[in-house]
C-alpha cells in the first residue's frame, strides 16, 4: 500500500496516475463504495470518504487493516485537511480529526508515503 498526502490542487492525482505504466483504475472517495475500493489502484480524494463516513456515522475504526488485508498494492491519495484555521463546526472538526487518525493508521501500514507539492514528490517513508 502507498499512501500519498498534499495540499488541494497540488497534482496528487497526477502524480501518482504517473507511476503506473497501464491507465490506472481510480474511484473518487466522494461516490466510491468499498467494494470499489477493492480492484482500485488509486483511491483518490479519501478525505472526501472520510467525511461521507462522519456524515453517515459510519466507523472508520479498522479501515487501515481492512484496506490493507483487501488490497494491499493500492494507492490513497488524501488532501491535508488539519492545518489552517480550526472549525467552529463541531461535525468539521470530528471529520478533520478522523482524517488525521486515519492517515495515521494508513502511513503504519504503508510500505510507501510521499508528500506532494505542485506535483513534486518528497519521499517520507
Amino acid at each position: 500500500m502507498k499512501l500519498y498526502v498534499g495540499g488541494a490542487w497540488q497534482g496528487k492525482c497526477d502524480y501518482v496516475s504517473g507511476k503506473f505504466q497501464n491507465k490506472p483504475t481510480i474511484v473518487q472517495g466522494d461516490r466510491c463504495t468499498k467494494e470499489d475500493m477493492k480492484n482500485a489502484d488509486i483511491i483518490n480524494h479519501f478525505h472526501e470518504y472520510v467525511y461521507r463516513c462522519v456524515q453517515n456515522g459510519d466507523g472508520m475504526d479498522d479501515f487501515a487493516e481492512w484496506i490493507y488485508e483487501v488490497n494491499p498494492s493500492v494507492c490513497i491519495i488524501c488532501d491535508e485537511v488539519g492545518s489552517g484555521i480550526v472549525p467552529i463546526d463541531k461535525n468539521m472538526r470530528d471529520y478533520r480529526e478522523l482524517v488525521g487518525r486515519v492517515l495515521c493508521r494508513l502511513a503504519q501500514k504503508s510500505d510507501e508515503m510521499e508528500r506532494i507539492t505542485c506535483g513534486v514528490g518528497m519521499r517520507i517513508k
